[in-house]
């Protein structure tokens, strides 16, 4: 009898990968390491970010400050671009849309930080018992995925056989 797994936040989370709540701390932490994006000319996209922040949100940078959650600031900026509007004065649509990919690849380098079997012995294991299954019985167990990213299914599917 086939099998299939309803992965969601809570499957991230076993596997390591941050969950919502997490994410924008995470980008704070790395903006004020300097880590974020790397050296060299990425270091540029980091104080970019790091500037606009600072002006849709005084005081993101201070000591002990709690950022606000990623989906705020996503949706923020997304119903800015939506209707037009600015965020800040004198602030055309063009740099928000250049604010939300900053943001992206952002979420991108923090999830990928904490993503790959290298980094999850748990992942491995469920990979391996998946395949194992699923080399036995074709197609035996599936995944369906309600996760924000489908990182952990991505590394699931890149490693099947």
């Amino acid at each position: 009898m086939p099998t299939c797994y309803f992965l969601g936040a809570g499957a991230s989370a076993e596997f390591g990968v941050p969950v919502t709540s997490e994410i924008m701390p995470l980008i704070k932490k790395g903006l004020e390491t300097g880590n974020l994006f790397g050296r060299g000319s990425r270091k540029s996209m980091a104080a970019e970010l790091k500037r606009f922040l600072l002006d849709v949100f005084p005081g993101f940078d201070a000591a002990g400050a709690t950022p606000p959650p990623i989906t705020d600031v996503l949706s923020l900026i997304d119903f800015s671009i939506a209707g037009s509007t600015t965020l800040r004065r004198g602030t055309p649509v063009a740099e928000l849309l250049r604010f939300r990919w900053l943001l992206e690849v952002a979420i991108c380098v923090v999830i990928s930080k904490k993503q790959g079997f290298e980094h999850n012995p748990a992942l491995r294991r469920f990979w391996q018992w998946m395949s194992e299954r699923n080399h036995k019985t074709p197609d035996s167990v599936r995944v369906i995925s309600t996760n924000y990213d489908c990182s952990i299914e991505a590394v699931l599917n890149a490693n099947l056989d």
